[in-house]
This record gives C-alpha cells, structure tokens and sequence, in this order.
C-alpha cells in the first residue's frame, strides 16, 4: 500500500516536457539548462520526429522553435495545439518578428521567449508552468 502511494505521488510530481529545435546541439544545450529533478526531458528535431513521439507519450509542456524542419510555421503549431489541446507550448526563437508573435498568440500559444536569452531568464520563465 505503501508502495502505491509513493508511486502516485511520483506521478502527480513528475513531469514530462518535449524540446523541439532543428539543431540537435541546441535542443541538448537546453535540455541540459533546464535540466531539475522529477522533469523527463524529450528531444525532437524534426517535425517527423516530433509526430512519432507524440504518437506514444503526452507531455506536460512543449519547448519549440516557431519553425521546424519538414513543416510550415502554421501547419505545425496548429498541430501541436489540437494534437495536445491541455498541454502547455512555449516558443523559443530567434525569430523575433512582431507579425510571428502575433500569430503564435492567436494561436493560444502561452508564451514567446525570444533568443537571446539569459540562463535565468530562460529558467525562470519555464520553471513558472510547473
């Protein structure tokens, strides 16, 4: 019994976030920045990627470039949306144009970091949706 409740503890504490950028550098880089206790973190680097991961987990939050490879701007984020209509999405990009932010808020995407960013800004920013 003991047992049990631990393990549902575990599970109400324990998150689950995708990392989607095209350069794999990239996505590890903060994968390793944001890297916390009770977090499972999942890279992806082309949209491909991204549809065969969402085919067999759910995630709590997404961490995704505006663009990604094998995909348009729109296609792709409308994707996301009703693909996972509970989860979380935050975009990270070095696109920082007003027309893009624009679109991604009608979108109902939750927030836009733009790059550059500090290590704390970032870690600050994302630590707020858990």
């Amino acid at each position: 019994m003991i047992h049990s409740l631990h393990f549902l503890i575990y599970l109400m504490e324990h998150k689950k976030v995708l990392i989607v950028y095209n350069d794999y550098g990239i996505s590890y880089l903060f994968k390793k920045i944001l890297d916390k206790p009770n977090v499972t973190y999942v890279t992806a680097n082309s949209f491909t990627e991204v549809e065969q991961i969402l085919l067999e987990s759910s995630f709590d939050l997404i961490i995704t470039d505006v663009t990604i490879e094998g995909a348009f701007t729109n296609e792709y984020l409308y994707y996301l949306k009703t693909k996972l209509p509970g989860t979380s999405i935050v975009i990270l990009s070095e696109m920082n144009q007003n027309d893009i932010k624009k679109e991604v808020k009608s979108l109902g995407i939750h927030d836009f970091i733009s790059l550059p960013t500090t290590v704390t800004d970032l870690n600050n920013k994302i630590n707020c949706f858990f």
